[in-house]
């Protein structure tokens, strides 16, 4: 056992000190502990730790040269973790942390008990330490002693779920609220949102724009994390509040991956696949891809099901519980208490990728919201095109939804495009692999949308491709990458996932939702992550 940190053992710190934070991984701990004595830790708490035990484990300790021991109860993991809460860790056991509650001196021993090492590593979010050492300002950007807060995201290898907070939706797997992994969204988070959040930093604007950024369904959540930070400060200055929906897949975070352990030596037929591979030119590139679209079809194809329908059940669960049916629900209740809201709020919509799949599902909820829904942007969707015909383009037809905007590749960009060892972009794959049929229309793909795809049969949604002749206040609705059309229409991004990535895009998202040139543009430096 490493000291326990009992009253009366607490050395006086006279040194300067530092807050800092990591992430919760038990060695990292012990060595704070071992150094500073106590960190302070966030995490997630479920009903075992109303009352700890039965189960008791016995620590030795030492006050004042005196051997002790004492036995502490063992937080039991009783149900689901729903709920978040703070303690101090004030030491260690072979058996778990010994931690520190604040619910008084009847809870656990005297208000100490053990937290098994598992527990912790499902459920700590965020572990604090006071550091000794000379004080520093490290935060120049906040402070005001630097002109700008670009790059302020690659500081740090994890950034704090404090720092994102205020920003973030987090759904986790069926569609509900995010209870676990290092960012997580409890009800109560989105009620200080709504009532507290949004309000106080929205005080002052003249309008009260709110962007909803619905994040593809295939990113890991410190890449999510990092581009709230990079976005934050940006949309901010330019009076848009920016509320990124972080959607977790529940499978697989990457499709790169699939591809990858496929076709590598882990099984005879992927290694014979992979020696064949090899010996393909240029003229055999359309049989490599065809090649890897059928050996990834199966694996590929159940994950993207998963995902498409964790996303449908954000706004759509039976009971209510979806991440995006809670925000609605409070929604609605802070419109019946302040019927001025829905007068000066106004809600935007972006998405990226499968983020056009939840985008799909959302819309019921977005038009009920009472809130005014002013502009819809997607940006490479990944949406099914019979999906988007049946959930979203009634609404658009009837004028109840905006015009949408459209972000896409060229076809040649699409073709130019990679995932892993796959010579063509995700929607390629999507679209001849992961949906139940070879070459299912999918609505960011411009030759299922334009006859501006030069392919060999015009094969674009008769519909679709007119409704994107009409234009969103002047500018047109089809925003090809390459094709500059001037400001608000202009896209440079090269690849599928680019385009949340690409300053010119974003500057074109920000023109239409301002209705104007942006304040406060991105750069490159904003997006370097």
């Amino acid at each position: 056992c490493c000291g326990i940190h009992a009253p009366g053992v607490a050395a006086t710190i006279s040194a300067a000190f530092a807050i800092e934070p990591f992430m919760p991984f038990s060695r990292g701990v012990h060595a704070a502990l071992a150094e500073v004595g106590i960190v302070y830790c966030t995490l997630m708490a479920h009903e075992g730790w109303q009352n700890p035990g039965p189960l008791r484990a016995t620590v030795d300790y030492v006050v004042k040269g005196k051997k002790l021991k004492r036995k502490l109860p063992v937080i039991t993991r009783t149900g689901s973790a729903d709920g978040g809460h703070a303690v101090a860790i004030v030491g260690y056991t072979r058996a778990g942390f010994i931690i520190q509650n604040s619910w008084g001196d009847a809870w656990g021993e005297r208000g100490f008990a053990i937290l098994p090492y598992e527990d912790f590593m499902l459920h700590a979010t965020d572990v604090w330490a006071a550091q000794l050492g000379v004080p520093v300002e490290v935060d120049l950007w906040t402070g005001g002693l630097a002109d700008t807060s670009k790059g302020r995201q690659r500081a740090a290898p994890a950034i704090p779920l404090s720092e994102i907070r205020p920003y973030v939706v987090d759904v986790g797997n069926n569609g509900c609220l995010s209870s676990s992994g290092n960012y997580f969204t409890t009800e109560g988070d989105i009620e200080r949102l709504l009532t507290s959040y949004i309000p106080d930093k929205t005080k002052s604007w003249t309008k009260k724009r709110i962007m909803l950024y619905l994040h593809g369904g295939l990113n890991d959540e410190l890449s999510v994390a990092r581009r709230v930070i990079a976005f934050r400060d940006v949309m901010l200055d330019n009076e848009i509040y920016p509320l990124h929906i972080m959607w977790e897949s529940g499978a697989m975070e990457s499709v790169n991956d699939i591809v990858q352990d496929l076709i590598t030596p882990k099984n005879a037929d992927a290694a014979a696949t992979a020696a064949w591979l090899d010996k393909l030119r240029d003229g055999l590139y359309e049989a490599r891809d065809r090649t890897i679209e059928l050996t990834t079809a199966k694996p590929g194809g159940a994950m993207w099901s998963e995902m498409k329908e964790n996303g449908a059940l954000a706004s759509t669960r039976k009971d209510g519980t979806g991440a995006m049916q809670i925000l609605a629900k409070h929604v609605s209740n802070l419109l019946a208490k302040k019927t001025t809201v829905a007068k000066q709020w106004e809600i935007h919509v972006v998405g990226h990728s499968a983020g056009g799949i939840f985008a799909a599902h959302l819309l019921p909820l977005l038009l009920k919201s009472g809130i005014p829904f002013r502009t819809f942007q997607l940006l490479a969707p990944a949406v099914r095109m019979d999906t988007f015909k049946k959930l979203v383009y009634p609404h658009i037809k009837a004028g109840r939804c905006p015009q949408p905007t459209m972000y896409v590749l060229s076809e040649t960009g699409e073709r130019d495009d990679k995932v892993g060892p796959y010579g063509k972009s995700l929607l390629y794959l999507v679209s001849n692999a992961f949906e139940d049929r070879r070459e299912t229309p999918i609505l960011g793909m411009l030759k299922f949308i334009s006859h501006r795809a030069a392919t060999e049969a015009n094969i674009a949604d008769h519909d679709i491709e007119a409704m994107l002749l009409k234009t969103v206040n002047g500018l047109p609705s089809l925003v090809v990458a390459g094709d500059a059309e001037g400001e608000g229409s202009i896209c440079r991004s090269d690849s599928h996932g680019g385009f949340d990535n690409d300053k010119d895009t974003l500057n074109s998202v920000l023109y239409r939702i301002l209705g104007a040139s942006p304040k406060r543009p991105f750069d490159n430096r904003d997006l370097q992550y």
